[in-house]
């Protein structure tokens, strides 16, 4: 519904390794409106 929140403590690339979030965010640089995934 959007209403709710979600937290993410892990993330995995295609073709890469599982990493914390906080070790993806500080190697990719996020832009306004993108989207992860399909």
């Amino acid at each position: 519904t959007g209403k709710g929140l979600l937290e993410i403590g892990e993330v995995q690339l295609e073709g890469k390794k599982r990493m914390k979030v906080e070790e993806f965010l500080r190697g990719t640089k996020l832009q306004f409106k993108m989207m992860l995934g399909d």
